[in-house]
């Protein structure tokens, strides 16, 4: 199932007069004032709500936006990807599929490489009709984008079709042995995977700095990570109408592509120290 724009949401990516109040608001910084028209703007735009006590503060959808656009200025126009997607073989006419896109911004990177067919899936609708506006900034001379809603652990693509698959900071909210068999089976033989894998360095902190349910969820998912490593089996709850089976990368734990099928090709740690942030690897389906 598709998603609908409901706004063209590229002028909070390129115009940095509505750019910067929206990711000022989005980190909450302090000592500035966010110009009249541009508060006008985003409230016409459903980005800005009023809270009960008369304060004002980004919505749902704002939020999503400026993350989305955060994301972009940290992982594009830094640079910061490109030195992974240079390891993933992306060449005109390929097949690209970006499982848990989001704002689409790590499939707008590979705009230049010309692939034939750039493909975003996402469980979150609001994501995607962020993605597919900002798509329009980036066009394909021989191909296009495309984004569709769809559950990682069940993608609806054919088997043995797509050349590359990104999965970034996805993969340990999912059912990590259906998800990864699923990935391997739309790849095409010789077909490259990048995964951007959670470390344990975040959830540590939260445990030190959140709220209580902030601690009690991190707690969780540092258990659940911990049995994941030592059992290859992870623990699920149902909170909300929703699976809840987080857990935490490790090398060891990363070793099980290897089991399913994917030759690694580089395996990175950021930090290099205990306890690490995330991992970034780099497979080929065998």
């Amino acid at each position: 199932m598709g998603s609908r724009v409901k706004s063209d949401c590229r002028p909070w990516l390129l115009d940095p007069e509505r750019r910067d109040p929206l990711i000022r608001l989005y980190r909450k910084d302090k000592g500035f004032a966010t110009p009249g028209r541009v508060l006008k703007e985003m409230e016409s735009q459903g980005l800005l709500e009023t809270f009960p006590d008369g304060s004002q503060g980004l919505s749902r959808t704002g939020k999503l936006l400026a993350y989305n656009i955060e994301e972009f200025r940290i992982q594009v126009e830094s640079g910061k990807i490109f030195s992974i997607l240079d390891k993933l073989n992306v060449f005109p006419g390929s097949i690209v599929l970006d499982v848990g896109c989001g704002g689409g911004q790590t499939l707008f990177a590979l705009a230049d490489r010309q692939p034939s067919l750039v493909l975003g899936m996402d469980r979150d609708a609001e994501h995607l009709e962020i993605a597919q506006s900002l798509a329009l900034n980036f066009p394909l001379r021989n191909g296009s984008f495309a984004f569709q809603q769809a559950d990682g652990n069940f993608l609806p693509v054919k088997d043995g079709s797509v050349d590359v698959l990104i999965c970034r900071g996805v993969l340990h909210y999912l059912n990590i042995r259906q998800a990864l068999q699923e990935m391997r089976r739309v790849l095409k033989p010789g077909g490259c995977i990048f995964i951007h894998a959670v470390g344990l360095r975040g959830y540590m902190e939260q445990v030190l700095k959140s709220n209580f349910l902030g601690k009690l969820h991190s707690l969780f998912v540092i258990f659940n990570g911990i049995f994941c490593l030592l059992t290859g089996r992870q623990i699920t709850l149902k909170h909300k109408k929703r699976l809840v089976r987080e857990i935490f990368f490790t090398v060891k734990s990363l070793r099980i592509l290897e089991v399913m099928g994917f030759k690694i090709k580089s395996l990175e740690s950021v930090p290099e120290n205990f306890p690490v942030g995330h991992y970034a690897l780099v497979a080929e389906k065998s």
